[in-house]
């Protein structure tokens, strides 16, 4: 498991084990713990929802980030086929 925790003076690290956020006697704050994941990719997604900027990411996770958007691709099937409820609108 990769631990992912933001630091209270900005920014993110990764643990490989849990670990106490530490108190800082000067700031008088505790870094945050964010939680638990699977990979680096993870990892990454969810520094991305956190509005991480793409160097933050890399930092963290040594992921270069790459978005993409492709438009869809209907099947023919798709196409001559009419919805049976309202779940497909």
């Amino acid at each position: 498991m990769i631990h992912l925790y933001e630091n209270h003076l900005g920014g993110w690290y990764t643990l490989d084990r849990y670990e106490e956020p530490d108190y800082c006697e000067t700031c008088r704050e505790y870094d945050e713990y964010i939680g638990a994941f699977q990979s680096m990719e993870d990892v990454a997604l969810k520094l991305l929802k956190e509005d991480a900027s793409d160097e933050e990411i890399q930092q963290v996770t040594g992921l270069k980030v790459i978005i993409k958007f492709e438009k869809p691709t209907i099947s023919k099937m798709e196409t001559t086929q009419k919805p049976t409820s309202r779940a497909f609108l």
